[in-house]
């Protein structure tokens, strides 16, 4: 083997003793924040902004468990992920890259779970979630996409989109169903996200009622098209602010 072969030999070598290294560090890490794989009560986990898209990588599927609507396993699970570091270039968390690793089914309260957090293009499903006091919460207006699935045991959503200023496409998944008072006033959505909104409302409640923005509403339909929308759900109270 000449010296130049054996140079090359010698960089491949190093370059696979790093890949290892840094493999079995990361290993380490996530053995040891998520117990092996066994964890199952995540509050605030992933809060603050040290969590970016470099960092947020968990090695194990992560599938909260709540025994009661009053626990909290993922309380403030994001909450203020990633915050300020759209400005150093990390640019915002597209959720979309880890949803896979996040398994919602077992979860009945989602209590501030993405509330401020830097973060995009948000995929869930709430099937079994009871309370969302807050969970979209977004004073900083970084969320302006989101889809959901719900479904009637949600009895709270209380603040759930509250100060969500830049929120234009929240789009509630067919077969979804909003049984309980909803607040998006702050919210300049889209004319599919509003007409979603509405077609997940539930047809049996009573004394509910849905808060839209004006501005978004006024922006959207005509209002030939907005009497036949809300002739829909004529079981609702739908306001204007």
């Amino acid at each position: 083997m000449s010296i130049a072969e054996k140079l090359v030999t010698i960089s491949d070598n190093m370059q696979n003793l790093f890949n290892a290294g840094k493999q079995a560090e990361y290993d380490t890490f996530w053995k040891v924040l998520q117990l092996h794989g066994n964890k199952n009560e995540y509050y605030f986990a992933f809060a603050g902004s040290s969590w970016n898209s470099w960092t947020l990588n968990p090695k194990y599927i992560i599938a909260p468990v709540d025994e009661t609507v009053n626990s909290l396993s993922v309380q403030g699970l994001f909450y203020h992920c990633n915050r300020g570091n759209e400005a150093t270039g990390l640019g915002k968390i597209d959720y979309r890259n880890i949803a896979h690793m996040f398994d919602f089914a077992n979860i009945k309260n989602a209590q501030g779970m993405f509330a401020n957090a830097c973060m995009d293009y948000i995929v869930v499903d709430f099937s079994n979630v009871e309370a969302m006091q807050a969970t979209f919460q977004d004073s900083n207006g970084y969320q302006t996409h989101i889809t959901l699935t719900v479904s009637e045991k949600c009895t709270n959503f209380a603040n759930a989109f509250y100060g969500a200023s830049n929120l234009t496409d929240l789009i509630f998944t067919e077969g979804s169903v909003i049984a309980a008072n909803l607040d998006v006033k702050s919210c300049p959505l889209s004319k599919e996200s509003i007409t979603s909104i509405i077609n997940a409302l539930s047809s049996s409640v009573t004394g509910k009622t849905l808060a839209l923005k004006k501005t978004a509403k006024e922006a959207a339909f005509t209002s030939a098209e907005w009497s036949a929308l809300i002739a829909t759900k004529t079981n609702w109270t739908i306001s204007l602010a």
